[in-house]
């Protein structure tokens, strides 16, 4: 299998992709205005106790106070000796392990955990570990013979998967890394009055090379010399075995051009994926869990129709175990196959399910099929569906539809600027946009606007019109007399 992974870096946002046999399986994207909080470490300070909800609620210093279950931080506290109830006022160390979601706060955990190249760091934790994915058994004794070593006194380490192979040399290396950065928390906390944000996770850029530069990975491409700089810098010092496969794109496309990869990312809004054998998949989110419905499409009368049924359930699992990473989406999600009365067939299928499933680095539960063909599965919510850096409510339908959300379409701009800076070139370019939109771009966008236009001669102007469509852009381009329009 061929891995690459494709950065596309901009002042104002950072996109990622990993590609599997030049087929897209994940996406990210962190913007100024929607960075992920996970693995942030806040001193925090409990305003709730709710033993009916076996939680306390904590004030973290964001807009809605974030949720710690009881069972992480214990209901009694030891003070001046003695043990008394955990109580409102009591400060706190968490890290967030899940975004905030709707109209509930970040959840967190008092199991603070420091990843590294190869180790994690659990300073509350007085544990030692091995990841589940490293399997032969002659590697994990000595992994874990390693770690037992290694271990400072009443800290935990688990070593990552990265870690298969390595020496003690550079566990200790990374280790000795992760506790200075453990240290200067530690000075953090005590000096800053709760609530504080006392450890920013990494950056997008850093973050991604940490955990998705892998041995299987063949070439990590990106487009910005200075991002090149940060990654190069990165894996000199805790993996320089991988330097080389680090390539700075130069070419004239924008990367997710020249990759094929962002007209698949148009797609990843879409409820409905058609498969290659001429069946289709429809993707539909509700308020509690997520429904994939796998149906038959375009084949009817063949001569073995349950082996037709058998074959398009089988290129639907395949499909929906990617549509489940690329999407990243979390939580309950009911599939409903196609019927199939062949008990064989029904247990080929979930057996090759589990198989491409295996390949999420996201924990995945999945139950058997039920007689009616359904199954439920559950995967790991940590931030939300990728999907919301795409759309947001509909401002002017009370929230029962979606539209392209006002960052994304300025983003699309960008890119579409980027690709015809010739069609700008000494033009006067007019973006006609819904009043809704004209106002974010002209604050939010000036910036964009004012580079391209110093960088092509060209005058940008941007005309709001009421009966444009809230997510549709027109770009006018003006020469002379001549007037042509494109609609992106």
């Amino acid at each position: 299998m061929k891995r690459e992974i494709v950065l596309s870096v901009r002042e104002r946002e950072v996109r990622v992709a990993v590609l599997e046999d030049e087929t897209l399986v994940e996406f990210y994207i962190e913007r100024e205005d929607m960075r992920s909080g996970v693995g942030d470490i806040y001193k925090g300070k409990i305003t709730a106790v709710r033993p009916e909800l076996r939680a306390a609620f904590v004030d973290i210093g964001q807009e809605k106070a974030a949720f710690l279950p009881l069972s992480d931080l214990g209901e009694e506290v030891w003070e001046n000796g003695h043990r008394r109830k955990v109580r409102a006022g009591d400060e706190v160390l968490v890290q967030i392990v899940k975004e905030p979601y709707s109209t509930k706060g970040a959840r967190l955990t008092t199991y603070i955990s420091i990843p590294g190249r190869y180790l994690v760091l659990m300073p509350t934790l007085d544990t030692v570990g091995v990841s589940k994915k490293i399997r032969k058994r002659e590697e994990r004794e000595r992994l874990l013979s390693i770690a037992k070593k290694l271990k400072p006194e009443g800290l935990g380490i688990i070593v990552r998967t990265e870690g298969e192979g390595k020496s003690e040399e550079e566990f200790r290396s990374d280790l000795s890394y992760l506790l200075k950065l453990w240290r200067k928390i530690e000075r953090e906390t005590k000096k800053r009055p709760a609530p504080a944000l006392v450890h920013k996770e990494e950056e997008l850029i850093i973050k991604i090379t940490r955990d998705l530069m892998t041995r299987e990975t063949e070439t990590l491409a990106v487009d910005s010399k200075e991002a090149y700089k940060q990654i190069v810098s990165y894996l000199k010092t805790f993996s320089p075995e991988y330097v080389e496969r680090v390539k700075l794109y130069t070419g004239e496309l924008p990367i997710f051009d020249a990759y094929g990869i962002e007209k698949e990312i148009q797609k990843i809004f879409r409820r409905k994926i058609w498969l290659k054998k001429g069946g289709y998949i429809v993707i539909e989110p509700t308020e509690a869990f997520w429904v994939i419905d796998v149906n038959s499409g375009k084949f009817s009368s063949v001569r073995d129709h349950q082996k037709m049924i058998f074959e398009t359930n089988l290129e639907a699992a395949r499909e929906i175990a990617r549509q489940l990473r690329l999407r990243d989406i979390g939580g309950i999600v009911l599939i409903d196959f196609i019927d199939m009365r062949n008990p064989s067939y029904r247990k080929k299928l979930m057996d090759t399910f589990r198989k491409y499933l295996r390949k999420d680095r996201a924990t995945v539960k999945v139950f058997d099929m039920t007689r009616l063909g359904i199954v439920e599965l559950t995967r790991e919510r940590v931030r939300s569906s990728v999907a919301h850096s795409f759309i947001e409510p509909c401002p002017f339908c009370s929230g029962r539809g979606t539209v392209l959300s006002k960052p994304y379409i300025l983003s699309k701009i960008e890119r579409w600027f980027e690709r015809r800076g010739d069609y700008l070139r000494k033009k006067r370019v007019v973006l006609k946009v819904h009043p809704f939109i004209a106002e974010y771009l002209s604050t939010e966008g000036r910036s964009i606007f004012e580079k391209f236009s110093r960088e092509y001669s060209a005058n940008i102007t941007i005309h709001a019109d009421g009966s444009m469509p809230v997510d549709e852009v027109r770009i006018k381009r003006i020469e002379g007399e001549m007037e042509t329009e494109e609609i992106i």
